[in-house]
C-alpha cells in the first residue's frame, strides 16, 4: 500500500498538480436581453469569489454575444465614470453564483459594460448595459437585472485526466494485491 502512495505523489508532482488546493476563483455566465432587439447579451465572468459586497477589482469578464459584433472582448474594472463612486463596484456571491452585483468595467476603446441584478431608480444602482464610448451602439435592459448562472468546465484538464488514471490503476493494483494475498494465506 506505501508504493501506492508513493506512486500517486510522484505523478502528481510529474503532472504539476498541488496537494493541497489553493482558494481559487470560480466563473458563471452572465446574461441579459437588450430591450430595444431582443437579442442576448452574454459572456462569461471569473475569478469570482464567495462573500458578501466584494470589491469587483480583479474580475476577468468578456462579452461573447452582443448585437454589436465591435463590443465583443474582454473588459477590465473602470473607476472612472464620473459620479459612479469606486466604492459601489461591489458584488455578491455564494454557493459558486454571483446573488448581487453593482459595478462596471471597460474595455481598451472605453466602451463601457454595466453589470446589475436589480436595476432601479437609485443614482448608484445601474441597470445591465452594453455601450461604446461615443454613445452610438447601446444593449441595455432597464426592467431586467444581469442573470448568473455557474460556468462548468465541459472537458477536464488533462492533469485532472492523468490523476483519474492513476488513481484508478493504484485502485485496481490494491485490490489485485489485496486478492492474491487472501490466496496465498488460504493456500499457506
Amino acid at each position: 500500500m506505501r508504493t501506492a502512495f508513493t506512486i500517486i505523489w510522484a505523478a502528481m508532482a510529474l503532472v504539476g498538480t498541488p496537494l493541497v488546493a489553493a482558494a481559487q476563483g470560480f466563473s458563471n455566465h452572465w446574461s441579459f436581453t437588450d430591450q430595444n432587439t431582443g437579442k442576448i447579451v452574454s459572456g462569461t465572468i471569473d475569478n469570482l469569489q464567495e462573500g458578501d459586497k466584494i470589491s469587483a477589482a480583479g474580475l476577468t469578464i468578456n462579452v461573447i454575444s452582443s448585437p454589436f459584433d465591435d463590443l465583443v472582448g474582454a473588459y477590465t474594472l473602470n473607476n472612472t465614470f464620473g459620479f459612479f463612486p469606486a466604492t459601489n463596484n461591489i458584488y455578491s456571491a455564494k454557493n459558486g453564483l454571483v446573488t448581487f452585483a453593482n459595478f462596471q468595467y471597460a474595455n481598451t476603446k472605453n466602451d463601457l459594460l454595466f453589470f446589475s441584478t436589480n436595476p432601479t431608480d437609485d443614482e448608484f444602482s445601474f441597470f445591465p448595459e452594453l455601450v461604446n464610448a461615443a454613445r452610438t451602439k447601446d444593449a441595455f435592459n432597464q426592467l431586467e437585472g444581469t442573470v448568473f448562472s455557474p460556468a462548468v468546465a465541459a472537458v477536464p484538464e488533462s492533469s485532472t485526466w492523468v490523476m483519474m488514471i492513476v488513481g484508478m490503476g493504484a485502485v485496481g493494483w490494491a485490490l489485485r494485491r489485496r486478492r492474491k494475498m487472501a490466496v496465498q494465506f488460504s493456500c499457506g
